[in-house]
């Protein structure tokens, strides 16, 4: 019986009270948007390279979903954490873009663990 596909994982590197910016984030906007930003970085491992490309109608749709929020909550939230540089500011402002450097490295380090798996199976 062949090894059922497991799905894409995340890791959530932060500790909730080390973290200055996760402590802010939550002290300043609430439980919930600590949460979200847990939801974040585990929504990043479905994306390509951890680059969420928010000018896509879909991708839009599947976060606010993931998110629950609407358009106008999700946009604010979003600004809060490019704000907080929880998010590329830049990325965000100039294209609608969601992603940092840790994603990126994570997504790097999932792509890796995929492709050895692979090798192994095949032997």
């Amino acid at each position: 019986m062949g090894r059922k596909p497991s799905k894409p994982w995340a890791k959530l590197d932060f500790d909730w009270f080390e973290d200055d910016d996760v402590s802010t984030l939550e002290i300043e906007h609430g439980p919930r948007a600590a949460l979200d930003w847990a939801k974040l970085i585990a929504i990043w491992a479905d994306f390509e390279n951890a680059i969420i490309d928010c000018r896509k109608p879909g991708v839009w749709r599947k976060l606010k979903t993931k998110l629950q929020r609407n358009d106008k909550s999700l946009e604010c939230y979003l600004d809060v954490l490019a704000g907080l540089r929880l998010i590329d500011p830049d990325a965000w402002n100039e294209f609608r873009v969601v992603t940092n450097e840790r994603a990126a490295e994570n997504a790097r380090a999932r792509q890796g663990q995929r492709r050895k798996r692979s090798e192994e199976e095949a032997e």
